[in-house]
């Protein structure tokens, strides 16, 4: 066979780096089901499968160390799979290790670095695992008596290998059987059942394994991969005709998906029948594409979508009905191009999630805690361009909850709490904007300790920190190199990671706040919108400049007489009906310096904005109109004032600055 080309062994290594971030998500996914269940053998049997897949691109791409390390992970999974290897602690610290050094290699290969001794510390630690978990002496004679156990039921032990593929009318059937409460003889009752199906069917797989449910070691219930030309009807009443049934729970798969579960055990193909599986491929459901195309694409539209604004505005002047239908269509071609648009630029933000329970396992390790860590509805989708910093934001918060929030194990027994704490996230995303909440059920927060901290650290004196509430006490953690740390270690104390939390959050113009009670735990919760690409926006007017107020960050609109400010301590307020306190108000003309706003006139327009519990009215010279707008990103109009977030170009070929109104400074 010819030798590749340069140019075709970049295209294959592209396309192993590119697979190859796909399968460590999916490695690690296993990974963390096995952490939580030693005894799971689906995920052992996916977990085998990827691997398996992996080795065979790293040997189609001649990555010999790559080729060489899967080969002995493989081996691993092998013997845990024949019992011959337990699955330990140690043996799921290596699984996590072997995700991170597989990452940091392919990083180097990217750059065209060796990574010809990446492997050899690991393998050497694969070996080690292996003879320190093999099975003694007693547990291989268990294995022997399992042979005797197998003999006496009249079974054999259950195979994938069993299952057939090349026949429609045999269907593939997932089932759950769940046993009546308080049966004596539940051994005797599940042979029933097994016998009772395997007469009309091939089991090919359940949990527990027949070889624990033969030890006795059996639930109330059992799971069962299960073959068969019979119907689930008929299925059903085969299993509740055996007895002392609950309920019977039968879903049909198909084949595609069992393969997939179905261990790989054939040798490798030749290199070009490999590369022309990839070729031949026809069922390609997507495509990777170049950030800079994308970004491109997205400016396009954005030019689009103002063109045809400037269009229509222009059409307006003419009475052509023939004309305004095809404006009309392509107001509606934009709007679905729109849904495209922002759909391509949101990515789930699971993507940077998935390395938090590694760091989170890492971190309590070093801290000599013990968590359980929760993520909920980690499926949100936001924009990709603000994925890395919402990774950032989490990061820091987790660390500071397991440093400062977390007790150790003796702590939380003599406080009566479980031992093990807890670490929750839950995202969610309500009316264009998206809610993160860090929870965990440590010490909290004590605002003594705080003021404590800030005293010695020369921040304030005790006189200042008399004047402030709990609240505004608590909230001195987000200040620059503020720390109630000891001692700076790898995980804290540098007083950092709070502030970097604010600043970021703030420069995706988003919020951060926080609850917490002494004793009983903390919550973070970080507000962002969810896209930096389009906003529909109120346009108001000062002076003679345009602003632009994201329609999720207002309440309402108000246009009230002047006589209804009222002036507490020579600031103003305004009553909103429905609340019970009174509500701050601020010239907008005055928060940007602006010249001639109207001021003194005999009624006021206030836009009452809210995010979370901040509220307050910005009081402008005009309500102009809502509109859709296309974010411009400008750094330097951003660095030069605080609290404008962007720019919108306006049909008109104006400039309508963005701005966030919990960054003015207010």
């Amino acid at each position: 066979m010819a030798p590749f080309s340069r140019k075709e062994m970049q295209e294959m290594i592209d396309m192993f780096l590119s697979e190859g971030k796909d399968n460590l998500q999916l490695i690690e996914n296993q990974i963390q089901i096995l952490e939580k269940d030693h005894n799971d053998n689906f995920a052992l049997l996916e977990l085998y499968r990827i691997i398996h897949s992996f080795k065979g691109m790293a040997g189609t791409v001649e990555f010999v160390e790559f080729e060489k390390f899967l080969h002995s992970y493989e081996t691993l999974i092998s013997l845990i799979q024949e019992k011959k290897v337990r699955i330990s602690e140690p043996m799921i610290d290596l699984f996590f290790e072997s995700v991170d050094l597989i990452e940091k290699s392919m990083k180097k290969v990217e750059k065209n670095q060796s990574v010809e001794k990446d492997f050899v510390d690991i393998l050497k630690k694969i070996e080690k695992i292996k003879d320190d978990s093999k099975f003694s002496s007693e547990e291989a004679s268990t294995k022997s008596r399992m042979k005797e156990l197998f003999a006496e039921s009249g079974l054999e032990e259950f195979s994938l290998e069993s299952l057939i593929f090349n026949d429609p009318s045999l269907k593939f059937y997932l089932i759950k059987v769940i046993l009546e409460d308080n049966i004596k003889l539940k051994l005797a009752r599940l042979l029933v059942i097994i016998k009772n199906i395997e007469k009309f069917g091939i089991i090919a797989q359940t949990s527990p394994e027949l070889g624990d449910i033969l030890q006795g070691k059996i639930e109330q219930e059992i799971q069962i991969l299960y073959q068969s030309s019979e119907s689930s009807k008929q299925i059903t009443k085969r299993i509740t005709d055996s007895g002392e049934i609950k309920e019977v729970i039968i879903d049909e798969t198909d084949a595609e998906t069992i393969r997939k579960m179905k261990i790989e055990i054939e040798e490798e193909e030749q290199r070009s029948q490999t590369i022309q599986s990839f070729e031949s491929s026809s069922d390609i459901s997507s495509v990777k594409v170049d950030l800079a195309s994308l970004d491109k694409l997205i400016e396009l539209y954005g030019e689009l979508l103002i063109r045809t604004k400037q269009l229509e505005n222009k059409l307006s002047e003419f009475n052509r009905p023939d004309i305004n239908e095809i404006l009309f269509q392509i107001q509606s071609y934009m709007f679905k191009f729109q849904d495209v648009v922002v759909q391509i630029q949101m990515v789930p933000i699971s993507s940077v999630f998935r390395i938090f329970p590694r760091m989170v396992r890492n971190v309590a390790k070093q801290e000599m805690k013990e968590i359980n860590y929760v993520v909920n509805n980690h499926n949100v989708k936001v924009d990709r361009k603000i994925l890395n910093e919402v990774g950032t934001i989490v990061n820091h918060l987790l660390r500071n909850a397991i440093n400062h929030g977390i007790e150790t194990v003796k702590e939380r027994k003599l406080l009566g709490k479980q031992p093990k704490g807890s670490i929750v996230i839950e995202t969610k995303i309500r009316n264009n904007v998206l809610y993160i909440e860090v929870n965990d059920d440590g010490r909290g927060i004590d605002p003594e300790l705080i003021s404590q901290a800030a005293i010695k650290k020369g921040l304030f004196t005790e006189e200042e920190l008399s004047h402030m509430t709990d609240k505004e006490i608590i909230n001195l953690i987000f200040l620059p190199k503020f720390s109630t740390a000891s001692k700076i270690t790898n995980v804290s104390g540098r007083g950092i990671g709070m502030n970097i939390v604010k600043e970021k959050v703030e420069a995706l113009s988003g919020t951060v706040s926080l609850e917490t009670e002494t004793s009983v735990g903390t919550t973070f919760t970080v507000i962002l919108p969810i896209s930096r690409l389009l906003i529909r926006a109120i346009l108001v007017r000062s002076g003679a400049q345009i602003f632009s107020i994201a329609l999720d960050d207002i309440e309402r609109l108000y246009e009230i007489p002047v006589s209804a400010i009222k002036m507490i301590n020579s600031i103003p307020y305004i009553k909103i009906p429905g609340e019970s306190n009174m509500i701050r108000i601020y010239y907008l003309g005055k928060l940007f310096k602006l010249e001639n706003f109207e001021e003194n006139q005999r009624t006021i327009k206030i836009v009452l904005v809210r995010r979370g519990s901040n509220m307050f009215g910005l009081i402008v010279d005009e309500f102009i109109r809502e509109s859709e707008i296309v974010i411009k990103e400008i750094d330097d109009l951003r660095k030069g004032a605080k609290g404008i977030s962007g720019a919108a170009i306006l049909e008109d070929g104006s400039v309508s600055l963005i701005i966030d109104p919990f960054r003015i400074g207010v």
